[in-house]
C-alpha cells in the first residue's frame, strides 16, 4: 500500500522544466527521439511556432525531414556542447522559407561511425515554457511547387542509387566494403566511379547504401 501512495504522489508531481541557462538539456531528448524512429515523437521537440506555420501542403516536406534523421543511430557515447547564436549573426535560409522567430542558440552532437569517420548533428533552438525546443523555418505556399519538384527527382535518383547498388557485381562490392572499414571512403567511392563511370554524387550515394553508417 505505502509503494502505490509512493508511486501516486511521484506521478502528482509535474516533471521539472529545463533550465532557461542550460540548453544542452535538449540533446539527450534529440537523441532519444532520432534513435525512437517515430516522426510523432520527434516533432514533439519542434518549436511551437515552428508547428504552428506546418500546412496540410508543407507536412510532408516536414515529416520527409524528420524521418530522414532516423537514418542514424546515435550511441550512447555520443559528446554535445552549445554555442550561443550571437545576435548579429546572419541566418541563412532558401529563398521562400524564414525563421518563425530567431534562434538564441545551437545544439551540437559529434559521434563517430568508425575510424576517422563521424557524424555532426546540429539543432537550432530556442527556450519556451515547456523548455528547450528545436527552431525550423517556415515554408511559403509559393515554395511548394518547387519543393515538389525536387522530392521527385530525389526520388527518382534514390531509386537509381538502390538499382544500381543492388546490381553491384560481387567482387566491386567486397572492395568497396573493405576500403570503407579500412577507414578509406574516398578511396571507395573513387574505387567505384572508375569502375562504373558514375558521376562523383552517385558514387557517393552507392557506397553509402552498401556501407553501414
Amino acid at each position: 500500500m505505502r509503494r502505490w501512495l509512493t508511486l501516486l504522489l511521484l506521478a502528482a508531481v509535474p516533471a521539472m522544466a529545463d533550465s532557461p541557462d542550460r540548453p544542452l538539456e535538449f540533446a539527450p531528448r534529440l537523441v532519444a527521439a532520432i534513435n525512437g524512429k517515430n516522426v510523432d515523437r520527434r516533432k514533439e521537440l519542434l518549436h511551437p511556432k515552428t508547428l504552428a506555420c506546418i500546412t496540410p501542403q508543407t507536412q510532408p516536406f516536414i515529416e520527409d525531414w524528420l524521418a530522414d534523421q532516423f537514418r542514424y543511430s546515435i550511441p550512447a557515447s555520443y559528446k554535445s556542447r552549445f554555442d550561443a547564436i550571437p545576435a548579429d549573426r546572419t541566418l541563412s535560409v532558401a529563398d521562400g522559407v524564414a525563421f518563425p522567430l530567431r534562434p538564441t542558440h545551437q545544439v551540437q552532437i559529434d559521434w563517430e561511425t568508425g575510424p576517422q569517420q563521424g557524424v555532426t548533428f546540429v539543432a537550432m533552438v530556442a527556450y519556451t515554457e515547456s523548455g528547450w525546443r528545436e527552431v525550423w523555418p517556415c515554408i511559403s505556399p509559393q515554395k511548394v511547387p518547387a519543393m515538389q519538384t525536387a522530392k521527385d527527382m530525389r526520388r527518382q535518383q534514390d531509386e537509381r542509387v538502390q538499382s544500381l547498388a543492388a546490381k553491384m557485381p560481387q567482387a566491386l562490392r567486397a572492395e568497396v566494403t573493405r576500403l570503407v572499414a579500412e577507414g578509406r571512403k574516398i578511396d571507395a567511392i573513387k574505387r567505384y566511379q572508375d569502375a562504373t563511370k558514375e558521376d562523383l554524387s552517385t558514387s557517393k550515394a552507392v557506397v553509402e547504401r552498401i556501407t553501414p553508417k
